[in-house]
Order: C-alpha cells, then sequence, then structure tokens
C-alpha cells in the first residue's frame, strides 16, 4: 500500500487487540525442522513467533476522534503511520488525554501485541491520570510534564503492567500528596512508633501539628525505572512551604505497594509545635556540640549541611 489515511470517530483498542490475537493464532509458524544445535538456536532468535503478515504500509496518516482503551480515552489523534513486518508505526503523533497533550512515536506488533513508545506529555492533570489509569483515588493532585521511553504487551491491564519495562522522569506543579504527605501520617511510621521515647514525644505533639498543611508541593520531580510492572524509584523530590521530601525504594504497580524510604525537611513553623522532638534533629546537636567542643561542631555542621 503506497498511501492509507485512516479517519475514525470512535476505535476501540481493546478490540483492535483481540484481533492481534486472533492474527497469531491463524498465521502460520515458521518451519523448525532441518535446523539443530546452535543453528536451531539462532534461527529462533533472529525470527518472530509467527511467519510476516503480507502488508506493508509505505506512507499514511491517521486522524481519529476518539480511542477507548478499558477507562481510558484519547481524542483529536493525529500521526503519520506505516507498517513493515508485522509492526504498524505511528509517528510525529499528537493525541489529548488526562486534559492534557501527549506528542512522541509508538509503535505496535500487530501479531503479538508488544507496544514500544517514545512519548512526552504536556499539562495532564495527575489525579485524573492515576484514577484512570492506576484505579488510584486520592493520592496526587497537580498538573504533570513527563517523558517516557517504554514497553508493553497484552491485551489486558493486569498483562500489560507485568510486561512494562522503560523509564519515566516527570515533574509536577502545584499539587498535594495526599493522605501520603500528611506528617502525622509519616511520624507514625512503624520505625517511631515502636521506639519508646518517639512514641511518648508525639503523642503530645500530635494534635499541634496537624494543623499544618504539609501535602501541599509546588515541585515535584521523578525519575522511575520499570522492570515487569516493578518501578524503582531513583529518587521522586519535592518542594513546599511547609514540609520538602526526597523518596526512594520501589513500586509494584500492580500491587499498588509502596516499599519506599522518605527523607523530609520540615519548616520552622510545624518544627516549633514539635516540643522535644525538635531537639534532636541535626542543626540542633551540632549547636550543642559546638558548646562542648568546637572542633566536633564544626565537623556536625558540615555533615548538617550534606542531609538537610
Amino acid at each position: 500500500i503506497k498511501n492509507l489515511n485512516l479517519i475514525s470517530n470512535f476505535t476501540d483498542a481493546e478490540k483492535v487487540t483481540k484481533v492481534t490475537e486472533a492474527l497469531d493464532k491463524a498465521l502460520p509458524k515458521p518451519a523448525s525442522s532441518g535446523i539443530s544445535g546452535s543453528s536451531a538456536k539462532s534461527a529462533s532468535s533472529s525470527s518472530n513467533s509467527s511467519s510476516d503478515m503480507p502488508v506493508i504500509i509505505k506512507d499514511g496518516t491517521i486522524d481519529i476522534k476518539e480511542i477507548k482503551s478499558g477507562t481510558i480515552t484519547l481524542t483529536e489523534t493525529t500521526g503519520k503511520i506505516s507498517m513493515a513486518k508485522n509492526i504498524f508505526y505511528i509517528n510525529n503523533m499528537i493525541t489529548s488525554v488526562f486534559s492534557g497533550k501527549i506528542k512522541g512515536d509508538v509503535s505496535m506488533n500487530v501479531v503479538t501485541s508488544d507496544i514500544k513508545a517514545n512519548v512526552k506529555g504536556n499539562g495532564l492533570d495527575v489525579a485524573k491520570t492515576l484514577l484512570d489509569a492506576a484505579n488510584m483515588k486520592d493520592t496526587l493532585t497537580g498538573t504533570m510534564d513527563f517523558d517516557a521511553d517504554i514497553s508493553l504487551r497484552g491485551s489486558t491491564y493486569e498483562e500489560q503492567v507485568k510486561s512494562l519495562k522503560g523509564k519515566i522522569s516527570f515533574t509536577m506543579k502545584n499539587g498535594t500528596l495526599g493522605p501520603f504527605g500528611k506528617i502525622e501520617n509519616l511520624i507514625f511510621a512503624d520505625n517511631l512508633r515502636q521506639n519508646a521515647f518517639f512514641k511518648t514525644a508525639l503523642g503530645s505533639t500530635i494534635n499541634q501539628m496537624t494543623t499544618f498543611d504539609t501535602t501541599h508541593f509546588s515541585t515535584l520531580t521523578g525519575n522511575m525505572n520499570f522492570n515487569n510492572g516493578v518501578a524503582q524509584i531513583n529518587p521522586i523530590t519535592t518542594t513546599g512551604d511547609v514540609m520538602s521530601t526526597y523518596i526512594f525504594g520501589s513500586f509494584d504497580v500492580l500491587k499498588n505497594y509502596l516499599d519506599i524510604t522518605i527523607r523530609g525537611r520540615i519548616g520552622s513553623q510545624v518544627s516549633q509545635s514539635m516540643g522535644t522532638l525538635s531537639l534532636i534533629n541535626p542543626i540542633n546537636l551540632s549547636k550543642q556540640a559546638t558548646a562542648i567542643n568546637p572542633l566536633l561542631g564544626n565537623v556536625l555542621m558540615l555533615f548538617c549541611q550534606q542531609v538537610t
């Protein structure tokens, strides 16, 4: 096909994926008889699971008003298309989703359902993105820009998440962390509650600290590497008027399970309400050490500048 222009008012992506699965079953498998040893391994690694489709699209365009994939809806999708060796390419793609825009290049193997995407997003609604894409409610709000280079395969959300690989970097602005960012939830982490001193000190100060909104951030930036649906956080940082954080660890997307370490810095108005807890921060320790031993105080101060 020398030129193909696709125009559609509505496309169901899940039904299209089912067609590719049917093609995989219908197409003849590559012959393997007569090949043995290292030659068989070489042939297996260099060929697809099914024969190539006898279709080549040299040039074309798409203009789709609405694409639905599960709970996700894309609108006004345009781009340049081509196809060779079972792989359908959409280059210079532009689409609207989650109240923002996504641009970039996407390819899909129409036989195996393998998808690769190298895209950038601008102005996406974070709350809507997390709710529609990951069924995560009341977690984050804000406006997000991102840069993603990922691959996945499968016709269901579970299959796609389990196969997800690649990296994503992102920046969010003027948002909130939800319950996760409330200081009362952070200081009641297991490692603090199990300590007798902290447990006693927290009991007398918690009511004062809950009056501060530590969930708001002016900027949140992050880098995540995905492998088989698990994201390594490398790291995520937030900057706010009351609290700033440095977060690293892992996130199992399918199980919605976080295993992370959080380092935080709080504003003076919050620390002043923490009573005896505020006395054990590194800055106060260095001041006390300076009064006892100037050299020790200077050493601690250098350390504090690195960690605060």
